[in-house]
């Protein structure tokens, strides 16, 4: 009985670590694509050339509407 007590105790503790590192790692994985979000509009903004194609992808849709 007191084999099996610690068996399910280690278990569970294996389970939380395992719980614990999903968390950190969605949190992880959040703050990268959030990263990388910001990066994407820096990029386009910084550029003039890619400013005025987004200028020109903007009012091309207006047109099509």
């Amino acid at each position: 009985m007191k084999t099996e007590l610690k068996k399910l105790k280690l278990e569970k503790s294996d389970f939380s670590a395992q719980q614990q590192e999903i968390l950190r790692l969605r949190d992880e994985v959040k703050r990268l694509k959030d990263k990388d979000s910001t990066h994407k509009k820096t990029d386009i903004n910084s550029n003039p050339t890619l400013r005025a194609l987004a200028a020109t992808v903007a009012t091309t849709e207006e047109h099509l509407v």
